[in-house]
């Protein structure tokens, strides 16, 4: 099973790096995005999806 890991990506998009890893599920919110892990913890970020990697499992996410 490969789960996803996310990528904030900042200013400067060769700085990328990945932030979070085995990533189940992301549900969009009012206030932003609610990661869930796949463990069950729950992050919630306020940033937007940049683009989703399916061939990599790679979430590429911009902090607004």
């Amino acid at each position: 099973m490969c789960l996803a890991k996310i990528n904030l990506i900042g200013e400067d998009p060769e700085k990328q790096k990945t932030n979070l890893a085995d990533i189940a599920r992301i549900e969009l919110t009012d206030e932003g995005l609610t990661i869930v892990g796949f463990l069950g913890e729950v992050t919630r970020l306020k940033a937007k999806i940049k683009s989703i990697d399916f061939v990599d499992s790679v979430v590429h996410l911009e902090k607004f």
